[in-house]
């Protein structure tokens, strides 16, 4: 069951939480019925840069219920559609092989798997990949902002994808309530979508720019 329940989490985080407002209940209702709880539909819907509130969020998941004709294959469906990979058959299919002699490991020159789970997207662990930015980065060059403050997600670091895009490069702007990074959000250099890390919340937490 627990496998399940992580299966049904890694579809539904694979999902664009910023989708119109009928594909997100359709996704809500979906994960309901697949038996995820309201902090994974709300820790999700606060990764869109639509997210409205948690209040809101809590509405809508208290409306759902079974007679809307939404199981748990509308919600690896969708996820599917938006390119999710299922792990867990590549995983069933593993542990289904017959145990070989151990044989001496070789160097690999494959390329570190992309960051998609949500139990890859710890605020803390993220921000420790990325490097300093600077006046030159493309967003605070156009803005004539500073770079006090403000990370860049390095392409040396494992891929990060959130919502179909590699944030390689991308400005991280963190999200600090006290001495407690929240979540962070990134900007592309040349402008654009500003994309949410999923599975954090910015709670009462905020970036402060200079001196107040």
């Amino acid at each position: 069951m627990a496998d399940e329940i992580e299966r049904a989490a890694s579809a539904l985080f694979h999902i664009d939480a910023g989708c119109p407002r009928e594909e997100w209940i359709k996704a809500g209702m979906a994960a309901k019925a697949a038996g995820l709880g309201f902090e994974d539909f709300h820790n999700w819907s606060a990764s869109a840069g639509n997210y409205a509130s948690e209040s809101e969020c809590r509405a809508v998941w208290k409306s759902f219920d079974e007679s809307g004709g939404v199981t748990p294959a509308t919600l690896f469906g969708m996820a599917f559609a938006q390119g999710w990979q299922d792990t867990s058959k590549t995983r069933t299919k593993a542990s289904s092989t017959p145990r070989t002699a151990p044989s001496i490991a070789k160097p690999t020159t494959t390329q570190p798997k992309a960051v998609k789970s949500p139990q890859g997207m710890n605020p803390v662990e993220v921000w420790g990949r990325c490097v300093p930015a600077d006046a030159a980065d493309g967003y605070i060059f156009k803005k004539r902002g500073k770079p006090d403050g403000l990370k860049v997600y390095p392409a040396s670091a494992p891929p990060l994808v959130i919502r179909g895009q590699n944030v390689a490069g991308y400005l991280a702007v963190p999200c600090w309530d006290g001495a407690d990074l929240q979540t962070i959000q990134f900007i592309p250099p040349a402008g654009g979508d500003k994309l949410n890390l999923p599975g954090a919340s910015f709670n009462d937490g905020f970036f402060v720019v200079g001196k107040i």
